[in-house]
């Protein structure tokens, strides 16, 4: 990916994560995704009720 596209992508995942808009972050990772935090890590399913 171009500079501006990963700017573009990085700017969306911090809108649609502003607005807990978790439709929106689904459509920005992969399937497969694995999330990691203070609290472990998961698949998107398990992390979003954090």
């Amino acid at each position: 990916m171009a500079e501006e596209e990963n700017k573009n992508v990085v700017m969306k995942y911090v809108e649609a994560f502003n607005r807990a808009d978790y439709e929106a972050l689904r459509e920005l990772f992969a399937p497969d995704a694995l999330v990691y935090g203070v609290l472990g890590w998961g698949s998107l399913d398990k992390v979003i009720p954090i």
